[in-house]
């Protein structure tokens, strides 16, 4: 019997098992509906955003305080509804695909962050049995146990490196900043830290840079797939180069009273931005949705 939290498509045009694979692979079928992907470009990984908004279309504000998190507040704040850990199982589920990346504010406002399948203190009591499949699966497709985590940092300001993305058992941290923000990172302790760098730029992180930098990634790292976790601002620096394939986003039933926050942001309309929607589902029974825009075709 399925899982009461397992994704259901209800429209889907993507179907094709990656990896050379010779079919979509679920690793609980209980819980987990496989996702299909096309192959990687021949150059750079495909990269593919996850995001939250509202049921009125709000994915962020500027917080007052470290606890008003914008993401818990849209996702319903209780981790065990159905559709939370539908959301939640599925995040997991997309880090068997390839490495992972945060735009460094995400970083700064979530204190124990860390892309992986099972973060260190956060597991799951309805998933106890599907962590070890999930890193098998990344096993067999010829990956690292653990996705590279990949920071992104313009400016190379402010990042805190007692902070467990730079500190966890087996993973490893790649930052992605200019030349001007490596210099800043490296006097401030990053070399102690085993921290490896792409550099985009000499002072400026421009479309160009951002794209020879997930070239590199793909040729010195092996990236065929790359999971981009936001935030929006990095969401919308990766579109703006064109690199931004596609993107995973749940809507919930949350309303968010926008005149009680400031500096509130919006979903963008993907479909007048050029996205196709290739799949729509949900958990049976629920007025949440998944929702996956493609911006390339391939």
């Amino acid at each position: 019997m399925d899982a009461p939290f397992k994704l259901h498509w209800y429209s889907n045009d993507e179907t094709r098992p990656p990896y050379g694979e010779t079919s979509l692979i679920s690793p609980d079928p209980r819980l987990i509906t496989p996702i299909g992907f096309p192959p990687p470009w021949e150059k750079r990984p495909w990269i593919y955003g996850v995001m939250v908004v509202s049921a009125n279309g709000v994915t962020a504000w500027d917080r007052k305080s470290k606890t008003d998190d914008p993401v818990w507040f849209i996702l319903g704040q209780n981790p065990l509804r159905p559709e939370r850990l539908e959301d939640k199982l599925r995040v997991l589920y997309l880090y068997t695909f390839g490495d992972a990346s945060v735009g460094a504010q995400t970083v700064r406002d979530q204190e124990e962050v860390v892309l992986d399948i099972q973060e260190p203190g956060k597991e799951e009591p309805a998933f106890s049995g599907i962590y070890h499949k999930l890193y098998d699966l990344r096993l067999s497709r010829g990956l690292p146990r653990h996705s590279r985590n990949i920071v992104y940092t313009p400016s190379g300001r402010d990042l805190d490196f007692s902070h467990p993305i730079f500190n966890t058992r087996g993973i490893q941290t790649i930052i992605v900043t200019t030349q001007a923000g490596k210099d800043k990172l490296l006097a401030a302790g990053a070399g102690t830290k085993g921290i490896e760098f792409i550099v985009a730029g000499k002072t400026e992180m421009t479309p160009g840079n951002l794209i020879a930098a997930h070239e590199k990634l793909f040729s010195d790292y092996g990236t065929r797939y790359l999971d981009c976790m936001g935030g929006e601002t990095m969401l919308n620096l990766l579109h703006q180069a064109g690199i931004l394939d596609e993107v995973f986003v749940t809507i919930t039933d949350v309303v968010v009273r926008p005149e009680e926050h400031t500096g509130v942001k919006y979903i963008v309309d993907f479909k007048a931005a050029g996205a196709r929607l290739i799949a729509e589902g949900g958990v049976p029974g629920s007025s949440w949705k998944v929702q996956r825009w493609r911006f390339n075709e391939r």
